[in-house]
């Protein structure tokens, strides 16, 4: 399967990454961050096609998040109405930041797009017996001796 074909999903957290300096109290830096986005962007940079699931608000953070992403082709399932989650790193004299997160998770009014037919082809049920006879050691239960 070609990899424009392959189709990723990410859920998770968007935020802006603040960066506060003492030494240049003027230059106050905004960057989209959070795990799940960097993952999703990643993913769409190496040709696959890919969605984030996620939340951000029509704020100004929100805003650099949704610039971010649409420029790097992540598609966006976006939902709530809450603010868009920070995460401020005041750095000290040393360099080494101290961070203070505002995190929010609200995925009200999120809707995932119709998926196209997969291409995969059925199995019958005798293939599903012979997949799961392959599957390894059931670690679910007990050992002998182990309540």
């Amino acid at each position: 399967m070609p990899a424009n074909e392959v189709k990723v999903v990410v859920v998770g957290e968007s935020l802006v990454d603040i960066i506060s300096d003492p030494a240049q109290p003027e230059a106050i830096q905004v960057h989209p961050g959070g795990s799940p986005l960097n993952v999703a962007v990643g993913a769409a940079r190496l040709g696959l096609r890919t969605s984030l699931v996620t939340h951000y608000a029509d704020d100004r953070h929100g805003l650099v998040i949704d610039e971010h992403l649409r420029a790097n082709g992540v598609q966006v399932i976006n939902g709530g109405t809450a603010p868009t989650s920070t995460a401020l790193a005041e750095l000290g004299p040393d360099g080494a930041a101290r961070y203070t997160f505002a995190i929010t998770w609200e995925l009200d009014g999120a809707a995932l797009p119709p998926s196209p037919p997969s291409k995969v082809p059925p199995t019958s049920t005798r293939d599903q017996s012979q997949l799961l006879s392959r599957r390894g050691p059931d670690h679910t239960r007990p050992r002998a001796g182990r309540p």
